[in-house]
């Protein structure tokens, strides 16, 4: 969870989520957006994943509803971008790890690209809004051709 002023922010992955999709589309902001739930999928569904989290991220869990029952599991899983939510949330968890290896800033940059690159794609096709094929181009090329 996100701490605003010393409280748990409730909010955290649905204003993340806004920020994100004008600029990278539905397939970066929807896993923002289900993140927590994704969080709250793995403590039901992996066995010791709970047990795993920081005394803080069990305090949160619990805060955010705790794990998800089997129906809300299903329905979570039968989502668009519940995979990616899933992975996000495994990237967020070893995020967390103390002494943990830190890449470039070179390699983030190039990962960025790539990430920006395949979203574009993706998202293509999870828009039902044929107005919003503009952003089918790759963010990257249209900010190189912007500049």
């Amino acid at each position: 969870g996100n701490w605003a002023g010393g409280e748990l922010d409730p909010l955290q992955e649905v204003w993340g989520a806004e920020v994100l999709e004008p600029i990278f589309g539905k397939a970066v902001s929807q896993p923002v957006r289900l993140h927590v739930m994704a969080k709250r999928y793995l403590a039901a569904a992996a066995p010791g994943y709970a047990r795993g989290l920081s005394s803080h991220g069990r305090d949160c869990l619990i805060r955010q509803g705790g794990p998800l029952q089997a129906e809300e599991a299903r329905e979570f899983m039968a989502r668009p971008f519940a995979a990616e939510a899933i992975q996000l949330r495994r990237w967020d968890d070893a995020a967390w790890q103390v002494g943990a290896p830190w890449p470039e800033i070179q390699e983030l940059r190039e990962l960025l690209r790539r990430v920006v690159d395949e979203a574009s794609i993706h998202d293509v096709h999870h828009r039902a809004d044929p107005r919003s094929a503009a952003r089918s181009e790759p963010l990257s090329r249209r900010q190189d051709r912007a500049s």
